[in-house]
């Protein structure tokens, strides 16, 4: 059974796949017939609602093809984020603290999210794994409508704006990836993103307010509420937000080349909203810094060598690139300052990615994968606009070329919308995306959960208390978090809490039973209730074996089950 209560074993995934691919092909035929015959004189024509709806349902297409014929949650058995996503909250709806991780007493460092799920199902932990799919699919929608919302407004808001920024929603979600992408060390940014990240990809919602907001600061007051909307990206993004401070930035700079009569106000403008996001997001700076210890370094990723490449977010994306050079281009030399700042954010994305391939190559950047993701998205979101725009400059041209009548304000955008839709259709998402090859964590959530998760997980749900705190194995950790809904001593999954060395210490003697000050001191100041025993966590303590454990009067074998090689044992701590 899948989350959505179909008996899915004997689904045909290439058939059903097959099958999505022709919907889409289909819709997109209705389409482009209906938009057509809106083609005509006297004939009132809405091209922005026909855009929006092909850009809804590309997006569900992809999102039902991808959720439904999974038993598990997207990204279960195969990612440590989406596990760590689940146990987040999990614990808290278990009742613990709503702005600590599940390693036990640690700050989080992305509180927003975990709250917003325990929220969306009630407090049900049953229901955590629904909300878990089905948020990707929500988060897409709320994408588009902010772009669609956002950017008419911005650029005008009139029919004519809402179908272009509905063209560029269309693009930013259906054509941010391509084909090639599955063989790419980051691979398909729409799903390692929404489908993955719906956390990060409420950062993209909520980044086009951000964007009007600082075009429309052109008094104190709008400063200061740009300058709010601003620190909000950070709690949902911290990443996000210095992306889009960097494009504000150049926003500025640019102000200043093109010597605007506004440039002094606008560079105040800038430093004010920066300024007043900076100081009100503080508190999360805090956190972050609490979070991440001090003293630990943090990894070095082996992948950045391969990936960090400086065509990685330019030619990769093929046409959608020349087409956004264009658009921006566009953007830069109108009068609207949304439509300027959405340019630079355009530029500020390039140049941000050039820095951060110089610093993988010196193995210094840490989430090269968000910059990757961010400038395609930013990429694919300007060239929905240059399309449109070049569309503009095209349809009277070929309607003089056909030696057809004249075409009315009302009969071009239509006419003109159904061609777009015929050149960029064709290379969207929907038309091709096909998780069962092009996705290895839809391929992982589709094997049953292992028997070793699934069987000593639901002991810890069902028959320990919610507030107990679990030591023991650090990798099966997640596990206890994600399933058990328990919190932890240690997570490899998590960055190490500052006092790691303490808690190593504390670790070591619950598995020794000496000294006993320290074992007493786990239970007082961190709440150590049960010992989670696997072989591979004996292994790491030459000397301990699990029948010298079973011997121990202090420890109280509660559950065991497994063979010897995959075999999880459980022990409660007596006094």
């Amino acid at each position: 059974m899948n989350l959505f209560g179909f008996d899915v074993r004997t689904l045909d995934i290439p058939g059903f796949v097959t099958a999505v691919h022709m919907v889409w092909w289909a819709l997109g035929g209705i389409a482009v017939a209906w938009l057509l015959r809106q083609a005509r004189p006297n004939t009132a024509s809405r091209p922005w609602f026909v855009i929006l709806f092909m850009a809804v349902a590309g997006h569900a297409l992809a999102w039902f093809v991808t959720m439904f014929p999974l038993p598990n949650v997207y990204g279960t058995n195969g990612s440590l984020d989406r596990e760590n996503h689940l146990g987040w909250a999990q614990v808290i709806v278990a009742g613990n603290s709503p702005i600590r991780t599940f390693q036990v007493d640690q700050i989080h460092f992305e509180p927003l999210w975990p709250n917003l799920v325990a929220l969306a199902s009630f407090y049900r932990p049953e229901l955590i794994g629904l909300v878990m799919q089905v948020a990707p699919l929500a988060v897409g929608v709320l994408f588009l409508v902010s772009v669609l919302v956002c950017v008419s407004c911005g650029l005008g808001d009139s029919d004519e704006s809402r179908s272009e920024a509905a063209f560029a929603g269309f693009f930013a979600l259906l054509l941010a990836s391509t084909y090639a992408d599955q063989t790419a060390p980051f691979r398909n940014p729409w799903a390692l993103t929404f489908m993955l990240k719906p956390n990060h990809a409420l950062g993209l919602v909520f980044t086009p307010v951000v964007l009007l907001a600082m075009a429309r600061a052109d008094t104190w007051a709008r400063r200061v509420w740009a300058g709010v909307l601003l620190q909000l990206l950070g709690w949902i993004f911290v990443i996000h937000m210095a992306f889009v401070i960097s494009g504000f930035l150049v926003f500025a700079a640019l102000c200043w080349l093109q010597k605007r009569p506004e440039r002094v106000r606008v560079t105040s403008s800038v430093a004010a909203v920066v300024t007043v996001g900076l100081v009100l997001v503080s508190p999360y700076f805090y956190m972050l810094r609490e979070f991440v210890s001090a003293t630990s370094v943090a990894p070095r990723l082996g992948i950045q060598l391969q990936s960090a490449h400086t065509l990685d977010g330019t030619i990769r994306l093929g046409l959608v690139f020349p087409l956004a050079v264009f658009g921006a281009w566009s953007l830069a030399r109108s009068a609207s300052a949304f439509g300027r700042i959405l340019a630079c954010q355009f530029v500020a994305a390039q140049i941000n990615w050039q820095i951060f391939h110089g610093l993988g190559i010196l193995q210094l950047a840490k989430e090269m994968d968000e910059a990757y993701y961010w400038i395609r998205f930013v990429t694919a979101l300007v060239a929905g606009i240059g399309l449109w725009r070049l569309g503009q400059i095209a349809a009277p041209r070929l309607a003089r070329l056909a030696r057809g009548p004249t075409l009315g304000d009302r009969v071009a955008p239509a006419a003109m919308t159904a061609l777009l839709l015929l050149v960029a259709a064709p290379t969207a998402l929907p038309g091709w995306w096909d998780p069962e090859s092009m996705d290895r964590y839809f391929a992982a959530a589709l094997r049953p959960q292992p028997e070793r998760v699934r069987v000593p997980m639901a002991f810890l749900r069902t028959r320990t208390e919610p507030a107990a705190v679990v030591a023991g194995d650090r990798i099966y950790a997640r596990y206890v978090a994600a399933f058990g809904a328990r919190r932890v001593l240690l997570a490899d999954s998590l960055n190490p809490p500052g006092d790691f060395s303490k808690r190593v210490q504390i670790e070591a003697a619950i598995v020794s039973g000496q000294p006993t000050v320290l074992i007493e001191e786990g239970r007082r100041a961190y709440g150590i209730r049960y010992l989670l025993v696997t072989p591979a966590f004996l292994a790491a303590y030459p000397g301990s074996t699990l029948e010298n454990l079973l011997a121990r009067p202090d420890l109280r074998q509660v559950y065991n089950h497994g063979s010897a090689q995959d075999r999880v044992t459980i022990f409660e701590l007596r006094p």
